[in-house]
């Protein structure tokens, strides 16, 4: 495989796309300014309505942008995570003597988007155990 044909990381295509949103959203405001500049300078309604019309969208342009999907996700990475058998790898990792580390990995995903489950009645119990 050549690195050319490499592909973008989520992270790196999730800013591509926020950078994307952030100019369209930018350009709203001077094109406003240039529609207002347009028609009182030179009194050319038409023109500023034009301007007008093309900006008027650009909000909802820049949202379908920013929520679009990069490429397609290989279908042999695995897409699940289970917080109790991760911990339970852990624990027997470190009752064994060794320190597991983490390993790295470019995923968007952070620890602090993934809930465990907890039953009120029994708070010892977890939903994938």
């Amino acid at each position: 495989m050549l690195i050319t044909d490499a592909e973008v990381s989520p992270g790196q295509d999730r800013h591509r796309r926020e950078i994307g949103y952030g100019i369209l959203m930018f350009l709203r405001v001077p094109s406003l300014l240039l529609t207002v500049w347009v028609i009182y300078a030179y009194n050319a309604w038409l023109l500023g309505a034009f301007i007008s019309a093309i900006t008027i969208p650009l909000p909802w342009i820049a949202v379908v942008f920013a929520n679009a999907r990069g490429q397609k996700r290989d279908p042999r990475e695995r897409n699940t995570y289970k917080p109790a058998l991760a911990r339970q790898a852990r624990a027997e990792a470190l009752a064994a003597g060794n320190n597991p580390q983490l390993e790295y990995t470019d995923s968007p995903r952070r620890e602090s988007d993934i809930i465990d489950h907890v039953d009120t009645d029994n708070p010892n119990s977890s939903k994938d155990k």
